[in-house]
């Protein structure tokens, strides 16, 4: 009976041992799902070196009121860090309707596909930061989309392009109608063309509309035009005449001083108003150690200008009158003088980059230069004499009071208070 009693109590106790360990386990241990769940309490979150999503869900409340406890596990879904990327594209036109479309990365990168309906793919490119140029017929090329493409991920892009204008037309002599062969035509902060041998030329892509209203057409050998707000009738059917006058102007350089003169120069013609206003007409580069000529001018007023691009030589000018067929000449001397140096100041900070023109009594100008970071500028081989300063700084210019420069000065410092517009003494 007391074997019976005992083997009872053991089977008792094993019972309830095993139950308590099966109450254990399901009431602390949580159940982890990788992928999408639909429970309410379920918490998301991204493995940064698997690329996967993590998704672990907690169990409920017990009837006790202890809280169930939850764990998650990496996902599975890894990208190579090296997969390459794609685009898609799709394109809407503010006015007109979109064909063949072109599309290219810099660096250059991936293979452009499905590109015929207003809408394009490139595919495999490696993952990276790009720029973006998309170009149609008719259309405004748009070169300012930039993409940073992620191992593996397909992006999708919106882009809206513009309608355009491409020009087209011919340079002619505005006397004889002769076509005229290597004019420049600049279609002001957009492109610039070259006419061929018969004066014609073509833009190669579309540019804005409202770029015709600011157009600059040159030629060595022409006086050079600037039309603006012109009311072109066709902008694949332009006619622009070139004009010329009787008179020519014939110049050189002359070495008065020790500084070293540059193998080349250039020469700007400007023609001037009673204003003040100035036009460029001519332009040219020049070798330093011979004449130049400028034929075929237009009668009237100029300020003509010799400088040297590259270098910090300032500009210097000398003023003309053409109203004859005679020539014209002009003289520059070069390598004399004395070094003045000078500092633009004012109370809202130094000025940005300001033309200064060094005047005689007369008011004409002979030296020029533009200030650089800081408002400072320097001009090299200013001539004895008194002299103004010429700042061209607030509404629209000023004129400081007279200073001389002896040519026993080897330097010449100057400060010009922008504000009381004067020097600082």
């Amino acid at each position: 009976m007391k074997r019976t009693r005992d083997i009872l109590v053991l089977t008792l106790l094993f019972a309830a041992t095993f139950a308590g360990t099966v109450w254990l386990l399901s009431g602390d241990l949580g159940l982890v799902s990788i992928g999408g769940g639909t429970t309410p309490s379920e918490e998301n979150s991204s493995d940064p070196t698997m690329g996967g999503r993590i998704t672990a869900h907690a169990r409920g409340t017990n009837a006790d009121g202890s809280a169930a406890q939850g764990s998650s596990a990496a996902g599975t879904n890894a990208v190579a860090s090296n997969a390459p990327g794609h685009i898609e594209a799709s394109l809407q036109a503010d006015n007109g309707q979109i064909g063949t479309v072109n599309a290219a990365l810099t660096p250059a990168a991936g293979r452009l596909v499905d590109n015929r309906s207003g809408s394009f793919r490139i595919l495999d490119i490696p993952p990276g930061s790009y720029k973006m140029s998309v170009w149609a017929d008719g259309f405004v090329p748009s070169r300012a989309h930039f993409v940073t493409v992620e191992p593996g991920r397909t992006h999708k892009l919106d882009i809206t392009l513009s309608a355009g204008v491409v020009p087209r037309g011919r340079t002619v002599d505005a006397e004889s109608g002769q076509p005229i062969g290597d004019a420049t035509i600049e279609f002001v902060g957009h492109t610039r063309v070259l006419s061929d041998h018969n004066g014609s030329f073509e833009v190669p892509w579309a540019i804005p509309a409202v770029a015709l209203e600011n157009m600059v057409v040159s030629h060595p050998e022409y006086d050079t035009i600037a039309m603006l707000r012109h009311p072109w009738g066709d902008a694949r059917n332009m006619q622009v005449g070139l004009g010329r006058g009787p008179c020519a102007l014939i110049g050189r350089i002359t070495q008065v001083g020790t500084r070293v003169l540059p193998a080349q120069g250039r020469i700007r013609a400007f023609m001037t108003s009673p204003d003040g206003g100035r036009e460029l007409r001519r332009q040219i580069m020049i070798d330093t150690t011979k004449d130049f000529t400028i034929a075929r001018m237009t009668a009237g007023a100029y300020a003509v200008i010799l400088d040297f691009p590259g270098t910090n030589l300032p500009a210097r000018t000398e003023e003309v009158h053409l109203g004859s067929a005679l020539p014209m000449e002009v003289v520059f001397p070069f390598g004399g003088g004395t070094r003045l140096e000078g500092t633009l100041l004012a109370r809202a900070g130094a000025p940005l980059p300001t033309r200064v023109e060094l005047i005689g009594e007369d008011g004409r100008s002979v030296l020029e230069v533009t200030s650089v970071v800081g408002g400072v500028f320097l001009m090299e081989a200013a001539p004895a004499g008194s002299w103004r300063l010429r700042v061209h700084y607030g509404n629209p210019l000023f004129n400081t009071e007279q200073f001389d420069i002896d040519e026993a000065q080897p330097v010449v410092l100057l400060e010009i208070d922008c504000d009381a517009q004067r020097l600082k003494r």
